[in-house]
């Protein structure tokens, strides 16, 4: 409903004059109904509009355009709220103390009060039960259950409703679209090969497994990184990989296109760190210098290192051909299933060089008269481990990053505070991350809040990388229950202080 316009000035008089009859001639739950088609149309108001991921890549140079909307939203909220029937509209009757979550509220709160901002007023139950049911769910509130709620007058009732939307199956289905956008879950992506619906369909069928079961995050890289199969249309997690073919690796054979891919794809969907495209083509040095302190010192060789650990790796059309290129199997958007395998005849050896000038990227040169470059995980210099497939290691160190943990931390924030700690959220800077080692002047940590960051991906990771604890988390803070409205005049620096509930495409980066 994001893509919906604002409502109608005609219209909100209308609803409103048509509750005040209903209010006079009929009983409290049509109201209560009424409250909820209204509250519906709020959340249809919110324009399309989001905080875009710029990816700056090698077009750093350019000026990153801050989002100026309007307040129209906020102004329409508030105008409905407060001609709603006196119920729906009340305050609060919890504490909102009594369901505030330590670590993000202390740390939010302490930096309001340094700044000398006043946070606003807690938001009224209507609002939290619209708020909290789109935002886990992606779903309106019913009017029987808006009643229901409105009616309850026990002081834990939002937290119980935080459990209860948890355990629907409407969260599953609103965060398995959320990771499929993530992992490019899509049958025709366009810019690569065509996945086929079947694939797709497979993959869809993981994340939900994975959502629905309560699979650690932790273990998902370690399922994508490392599958090994025949069919991709029966097996959901090869899905990941089948995503990262490219062109010039199958129609023109510079396999080398590919592990740069999945490379880049391993880095940021799981890490957060889209630099790396940059990296695989050139150093960081004179290209990243004002951006990314790790990445001005990083240099292409150490990126190639991460792209060999994929280097043994080989994802061809089911069925034998190599889905197009030489010896190929036919054109590979045709494909209907893919395999993926191990060691085959032309995946034998580590990432090589050979200065091939085909494909998207910078021809790969021998250095120093080297022409392989041998797997290395760029943030933490390990190598290979002898005797274990190079993906198996290159999981586990994934897996055990805690780049994973504030990754996913921070993407899922955004999702519930429209800003992410860091923004964009794909652009994380691993040398800017730790408020326990800052990096040197005049560079600064790149996080709006450092340590609420680090706090919360280390509960995160002690919690068993468990997605609906962080939600739960988030959704019972203090913080996330402010009210949308501000009283005072709202000033566009104070969106990082999260003083106030964001809403979507109000949010200054």
């Amino acid at each position: 409903m994001k893509g919906a316009g604002i409502i109608g000035h005609g219209f909100l008089d209308y609803a409103v004059q048509r509750q005040n009859r209903i209010s006079m001639n009929t009983n409290r739950t049509i109201k209560i109904a009424l409250t909820s088609l209204l509250l519906a149309f709020i959340a249809a108001g919110h324009p399309s509009a989001n905080v875009l991921e710029n990816n700056v890549n090698c077009s750093y140079s350019k000026t990153r355009a801050k989002t100026q909307e309007n307040h129209q939203t906020s102004e329409l909220t508030a105008r409905i709220v407060e001609r709603l029937a006196p119920t729906a509209a009340k305050k609060s009757r919890i504490a909102v103390g009594a369901v505030a979550d330590g670590t993000i509220d202390r740390h939010l709160f302490d930096a309001m009060a340094a700044a000398r901002v006043v946070p606003a007023q807690n938001c009224t139950d209507a609002e939290f039960i619209r708020r909290a049911t789109l935002d886990l769910t992606g779903r309106i509130p019913t009017p029987e259950r808006v009643e229901a709620f409105l009616n309850d007058a026990a002081t834990d009732k939002r937290a119980r409703l935080v459990d209860e939307l948890l355990a629907k199956p409407e969260w599953v289905d609103k965060w398995t679209m959320f990771f499929g956008g993530l992992f490019r879950n899509f049958s025709n992506p366009g810019f690569t090969p065509a996945r086929g619906a079947g694939s797709r369909d497979a993959f869809n069928k993981w994340i939900r497994e994975s959502l629905s079961t309560g699979k650690p995050y932790n273990q998902w890289p370690v399922e994508l990184l490392t599958a090994i199969g025949e069919d991709s249309t029966k097996q959901g997690e090869l899905n990941w990989l089948t995503g990262t073919l490219t062109f010039a690796s199958l129609r023109v054979g510079v396999l080398q296109e590919t592990y740069d891919q999945q490379a880049l794809f391993a880095a940021d969907n799981f890490l957060g760190v889209s630099h790396m495209d940059c990296i695989l083509c050139h150093d960081g040095a004179r290209h990243l210098d004002e951006i990314s302190l790790w990445g001005r010192n990083a240099t292409r060789a150490e990126a190639w290192g991460l792209a060999s650990f994929f280097s043994r790796t080989d994802v061809v059309q089911a069925g034998g051909g190599t889905g197009g290129g030489p010896g190929g199997g036919g054109q590979p958007q045709q494909a209907a299933a893919y395999a993926v395998r191990e060691d085959t005849a032309r995946t034998n050896r580590d990432y090589f060089l050979d200065g091939v000038t085909l494909g998207n990227r910078p021809a790969r040169n021998p250095i120093e008269g080297k022409n392989e470059i041998a797997p290395r995980y760029p943030f933490s210099g390990k190598p290979a481990v002898a005797g274990e497939r190079y993906r198996v290691t290159l999981a586990k160190e994934i897996s055990n990053d805690k780049l994973l943990a504030i990754a996913i931390v921070n993407r899922i924030w955004k999702e519930f505070f429209v800003l992410g700690l860091v923004e964009p959220v794909n652009e994380l800077d691993p040398a800017r991350l730790d408020p326990d080692n800052p990096p040197p002047a005049p560079w600064a940590l790149q996080a709006s809040h450092p340590r609420l960051l680090a706090d919360l991906a280390k509960e995160f990771a002690a919690a068993k990388y468990d997605l609906k604890w962080l939600m739960r988390r988030i959704a019972n803070s203090r913080a996330y229950q402010l009210s949308a409205r501000y009283e005072a005049n709202w000033n566009s620096e104070w969106d990082k202080l999260y003083a106030r509930k964001l809403e979507i495409g109000r949010a200054h980066v």
